[in-house]
């Protein structure tokens, strides 16, 4: 479907609203409170047009058979819930339509609102972006997050050493599977990094192994990764501290978490990282930052030539039987499907297991 400047109208109109009271922060004539309240419902009308937008692109039959907005709108909804690339857009409709769809937020509510959202928010600009070659909230990373001066003075100094890699001990390699089991952004003076807090890929994770890295690029936390690390060193009440960045980083799902989910479903492989077809799908993952569920869920010819990118030629099709088995499970609705799409997201061995006795 070809658009044209007019269906964009009401995106880019909710679009340069929201960038209007972001800059009135910035030059100070309202707070972020105020602004929170008062960019709330347009936040839904920004998030709801973008969903109509991507609808009718892709379900353009079914979406004309539509003849009000509201079921057009539900409508959208429903398509964008199938995708997960779209997981952020529908997460901030589902937020703000819970909290604004019949009031005005008060003021701290609506603050909570806009920060809760402000990582989803950033995701949909990318996606505006990607999808349709627009541009919008070109001020959102500049929505102050609320910080304790004392937190504030430590995260510019851990930009400021960013800006001094010179400084910084020969990076590292240990070859090892970390899980990231939180990642945080930090933004402040325009400029953002990501505090990620990794624990050892193995089943035996505990609040004492945990430890902490900061990357200047956001990292796809679906799965394991492998990364390769430097470290700075800050002084902090007189003592020296060493500050841990991660330079470069891969997918690395652990074999076992895949040979586990493939179980299962009834599949057998004794797939390991010497496998060609696990080094193209952790290629694809981490070159296409995608889950794989958005692989599952993909339209049927980007499904088989993603599909035929990952496994090549090679005799072991065990990872191709497993992601047409998941899409038929997904496709029918039959029973567990719900369970194997929401592993597809966080494959963890520790929970795979704990499944088993479902399937």
């Amino acid at each position: 479907m070809i658009f044209t400047e007019k269906d964009f109208v009401e995106l880019l109109a909710a679009s340069d609203y929201i960038n209007g009271e972001l800059e009135r922060i910035r030059d100070g004539t309202k707070t972020r409170d105020e602004v929170s309240v008062a960019i709330a419902s347009t936040i839904r009308t920004l998030c709801q047009q973008l969903a109509v937008l991507i609808y009718r692109r892709d379900c353009p039959i079914e979406a004309a058979r539509f003849g009000n907005t509201y079921d057009r709108l539900a409508g959208a909804e429903k398509h964008i819930g199938k995708v997960a690339r779209y997981d952020a857009l529908l997460k901030v409709i589902k937020i703000i339509n819970g909290a604004a769809s019949h009031r005005t937020p008060i003021q701290d509510e609506g603050t909570r609102i806009a920060l809760y959202c402000l990582d989803s928010l950033v995701a949909i600009t990318d996606l505006a972006k990607s999808e349709f070659g627009i541009i919008i909230l070109p001020s959102l990373r500049d929505y102050p997050l609320e910080m304790d001066n004392a937190f504030r003075q430590y995260y510019e100094s851990v930009i400021s050493l960013l800006d001094r890699k010179d400084t910084w001990d020969e990076e590292t390699k240990d070859g090892d599977a970390y899980y990231i089991n939180r990642q945080k952004t930090i933004r402040i003076g325009g400029r953002s990094i990501y505090e990620l807090t990794l624990s050892p890929g193995n089943d035996y994770r505990s609040k004492f192994n945990h430890f902490v890295v900061f990357s200047e690029t956001k990292i796809p936390d679906y799965y394991a990764i492998e990364g390769d690390f430097r470290s700075g060193y800050l002084t902090v009440d007189g003592k020296k501290v060493e500050i841990k960045f991660i330079t470069k980083w891969k997918v690395s799902i652990r074999p076992c978490e895949l040979r586990n989910y493939c179980s299962l479903i009834g599949i057998t492989t004794n797939i390991d990282r010497s496998y060609p077809a696990y080094q193209g799908l952790m290629k694809w993952l981490t070159e296409s930052g995608l889950s794989l569920l958005a692989l599952i869920d993909a339209p049927s010819m980007d499904f088989e030539a993603t599909c035929k990118q990952i496994v090549g030629n090679n005799r072991d099709n065990s990872i191709e039987r497993m992601f047409r088995s998941v899409r038929s499970y997904s496709q029918s609705g039959r029973l567990g499907y719900q369970t194997l799409r929401y592993l597809m997201l966080h494959m963890d061995n520790v929970l795979i297991k704990k499944q088993k006795s479902a399937f």
